[in-house]
This record gives C-alpha cells, structure tokens and sequence, in this order.
C-alpha cells in the first residue's frame, strides 16, 4: 500500500513577527495513511525505508525567505532523539520569488518531516506552497 501525503495551499499567509515556525493549517490535504498531522504539520514515519519529500514555493513578493525541510532524529547526529537537521533548503530573496527542493530521505519507523520557514523580512506575505512525502523503497 501507498504511504505519504500531499499538503498545498494556493494563498498561504506567512506571519509576521516569528523568527522561525511549522508550515502548516495547509488548505489542501491528500494523506494516504494518515501519517501527516495537519495541525502540527508533522509526517510520522510508519515504516523505515527511504521517502521521496519535495517543498514547492511561490512568493507573491520579492522577500528574503527561508524554508527547510527537517528530519528528527538526524541521522548524522549523536545527541539522542532531540536532534534535528534539514534535509532540503529554499531561500527566496529580491531575485528570485521561487524554489524548489527535493530529497530522499532514509527515515527509520517515528521519525519525524516538517517543513519550516524564516521570515527575515517580519512581514505579511502570501505564498503557493505544496510539501509532499512518498514512501518509495
């Protein structure tokens, strides 16, 4: 059986005023399993194995935003299950509005994907956005 998610949300409000939060509250959700908490914007790994995770952005306005795929526990960390790492990174600025990242991501059964954004600008901004996780192997 298939394992994984789809969340997007085509007017995604970024708050002003926090250094770094959860994406999540996605307009549209496809959760095959039920694995992804749309509250919390948490994937929970049912089974180890490797999954394909992607992170879509769009920002209506030129900002210096970032965005990061986790994981915890991090693979390459020895502090326990508190360890975090990022596993994909998009920073948007004046530029460039938009980006992309895609991994692959060994993930043992209870680790945990979330995707979180920096708001270096501290202002309102509306975003497309779409995070997805597949298991593929």
């Amino acid at each position: 059986p298939t394992i994984g998610f789809s969340a997007c949300d085509l007017s995604f409000g970024l708050s002003n005023g926090y250094a770094s939060r959860s994406l999540r509250n996605f307009s549209h959700i496809i959760n095959v399993g039920n694995h992804f908490n749309p509250v919390n914007g948490y994937f929970t790994a049912p089974q180890g194995g490797l999954y394909a995770t992607f992170l879509s952005v769009q920002c209506h306005k030129s900002l210096d935003l970032y965005f990061a795929i986790k994981k915890k526990p991090c693979n390459s960390c020895y502090n326990g299950d508190e360890c975090q790492c990022n596993v994909g990174e998009i920073s948007t600025s004046n530029d460039q509005s938009r980006g992309c990242a895609f991994e692959i991501v060994n993930m043992k059964t209870g680790d945990y994907l979330w995707a979180i954004y920096e708001n270096a600008a501290k202002i309102f901004c509306k975003l497309n956005i779409m995070f997805v996780c597949i298991k593929i192997g």
